[in-house]
């Protein structure tokens, strides 16, 4: 599996992930875009070691993926390495799961259009106007009957959805109605997978609006009537409240415009969101849906909406595990066109930016161990000083001083687990303790 041959354009990537942290294809497809072309991923393993193939597009951008990524830190102690493969390209099975041929996706998004699906599969629902909930379940269960009846088997039904233009259908999923019904509860979470399906009571029709199109219902039509998913349904082998199509995101195109999901903890602020997400990058305007459980977040920079998608989705926040998507929103704009008591803006000024041309600050992964600057060196002489901060936060394992000077003190601090860190980041970054706001971040600093 491993070759010390360079004639291959497909790298080996093994992941040492004792936290068993979810490692999406768009995760490795960002790192290795940078260097070059990629054709294909295939994850093949998962678990506490996780394995998978990256085809380029050369070898030269292959050789360059290896000798930049190997011994790359994705995460706290997740760790990649990079190794040539035996194998000459990469294969997908018909039954594939764990693979993306991105060349075959560029290639669809070149040569097709929106047009010639509308006029050979389905011209009729499509453009009709926006469609109630009930005739929404209608329309999805004539369409999977005829889909299926129109088709010769399950992979030419597979290879049908995906002939979709992602560039032309937008995947706005952020806010859908929903029902009091079990049976429409079941289904919400596929309709609309940006859903909190905690709560029962209506969103305002003027964010519907806002946020939805009948394009958005009607694509939403199929994620659930592939037989496989409804078979797996059934069979509870599957949980239609977590579980997220793959088509879905595929569809999901990057966007400087993210969206959250778990927030669920009521005293979480937009502050305490601001300051989270400062470590990926600068945030322009953040929208708190807060009876939604939900946010709307704005980047500088498209890098930066990437930094926190890749390493904040799937991690616990104040007891709550995140959901981060991409909008199809490239930018918030004002006036907002829907107004709620429980929605708070917040638009932070330039100066609580942590990236600029003008400060030396890297980008870090999120991590156990905390580290503390713009402290008063009074704090320095005593342990319990840093301790009585993380009080109710979490438990301080180790904690580290370092001066720079009489006037610039620093230090770093361990906790006890990943969530205990984020909490504190997003608790403390900013707060005034003997008279300064001390900055909070994340560091690749270990601590014996």
């Amino acid at each position: 599996m491993i070759s010390e041959n360079e004639s291959t354009r497909v790298l080996l990537a093994i992941v040492q992930n004792p936290q068993s942290i979810i490692l999406p294809h768009s995760l490795f497809y960002r790192y290795f875009s940078n260097y070059g072309e990629v054709n294909k991923i295939l994850i093949f393993e998962k678990g506490k070691l996780w394995k998978c193939f990256i085809e380029m597009a050369t070898l030269q951008q292959a050789k360059i993926s290896q000798q930049q990524l190997n011994g790359c830190q994705l995460y706290d102690q997740t760790i990649m390495n990079v190794y040539y493969s035996t194998l000459q390209n990469v294969t997908f099975l018909n039954n594939n799961s764990g693979g993306v041929d991105y060349k075959a996706i560029k290639q669809r998004n070149s040569t097709q259009t929106l047009n010639l699906y509308e006029q050979d599969y389905y011209p009729k629902t499509y453009s009709q106007p926006l469609i109630t909930q009930q005739d929404t379940r209608l329309s999805m269960a004539s369409f999977g009957e005829r889909t299926r009846a129109s088709l010769n088997d399950k992979q030419d039904f597979q290879d049908y959805i995906n002939e979709w233009e992602s560039s032309k259908i937008q995947t706005s999923l952020e806010f859908i109605d929903d029902n009091d019904s079990p049976r429409n509860r079941k289904y919400a979470s596929f309709k609309s997978i940006q859903f909190d399906d905690n709560e029962h009571d209506p969103i305002d029709e003027d964010i519907m609006h806002a946020f939805s199109s009948e394009k958005n219902t009607y694509l939403n039509s199929y994620m659930f009537s592939i037989p496989e998913v409804e078979d797996k349904i059934k069979n509870q082998d599957i949980d239609p409240y977590t579980y997220v199509s793959p088509q879905f995101l595929r569809e999901n195109q990057p966007s400087k415009v993210v969206y959250m999901r778990g927030l669920m903890n009521q005293n979480i602020t937009p502050l305490n969101i601001f300051n989270l997400l400062s470590n990926f990058g600068n945030v322009l305007v953040i929208i708190h849906i807060k009876h939604k459980t939900s946010a709307l977040v704005q980047f500088e920079k498209l890098q930066h909406a990437q930094n926190a998608l890749d390493h904040l989705n799937n991690q616990v926040f104040f007891g709550y595990k995140l959901k981060i998507f991409y909008s199809n929103y490239q930018e918030i704009q004002f006036p907002l066109p829907f107004q709620s008591p429980q929605t708070q803006v917040f638009m932070p000024i330039p100066s609580q930016f942590r990236f600029s041309d003008g400060k030396s600050i890297s980008f870090n992964p999120p991590s156990q161990i905390l580290h503390l600057s713009n402290i008063k060196g009074k704090m320095c002489e005593d342990e319990l000083y840093i301790k009585d901060i993380f009080k109710g936060i979490g438990n301080v394992q180790a904690i580290k001083f370092i001066h720079i000077d009489k006037q610039k003190h620093m230090a770093l601090v361990r906790l006890s687990s990943l969530e205990e860190a984020l909490n504190g980041a997003a608790l403390l970054h900013g707060k005034e303790f003997m008279g300064r706001k001390i900055n909070v971040s994340f560091t690749k600093s270990k601590l014996c």
